[in-house]
């Protein structure tokens, strides 16, 4: 899975944002009033996001919510991760976009996608966390 930087357009437009959740159970009916939202905040949180466009299908899973090919990615540039979390990592140049794992014997990007190598990061690598993924922006699909 590669990645592409967005260039930002501030735009910042509030919009309507119920804060109520929504059961995914029975339906209830919504009793409160619009509040307003800026979703560039909400997402970013601080100065230190930025988007990206995911490509690929290595972190798409049926297990998990999954990243597939076209997410929009927002970005946490920071050069530190804990193990399990989802990073964009710049390998020899290279960026990927995986889960972190360590273990005793090494660090390890691995995939959601079952059907794609785990990649283990050698000393001898060139590697550093670009970023934690924050939140994932996908369109939904019809079902078959």
């Amino acid at each position: 899975m590669q990645i592409q930087i967005l260039t930002p357009k501030h735009s910042h437009k509030l919009r309507p944002y119920f804060s109520v959740a929504i059961p995914a159970g029975p339906a209830a009916p919504i009793q409160q009033d619009p509040e307003w939202i800026d979703i560039d905040d909400y997402l970013s949180g601080s100065d230190d996001i930025v988007y990206c466009r995911a490509s690929g299908l290595s972190m798409k899973s049926k297990m998990e919510a999954g990243i597939d090919d076209g997410d929009i990615l927002a970005v946490q540039q920071t050069g530190f991760a804990n193990p399990g979390d989802v990073v964009i990592a710049e390998v020899n140049g290279e960026y990927t976009v995986k889960r972190l794992r360590h273990h005793s014997h090494g660090l390890y990007l691995v995939p959601a996608n079952e059907d794609y190598p785990i990649r283990r990061v050698d000393r001898t690598d060139s590697f550093r966390v670009w970023g934690l993924v924050r939140y994932v922006i996908h369109k939904m699909k019809r079902a078959a």
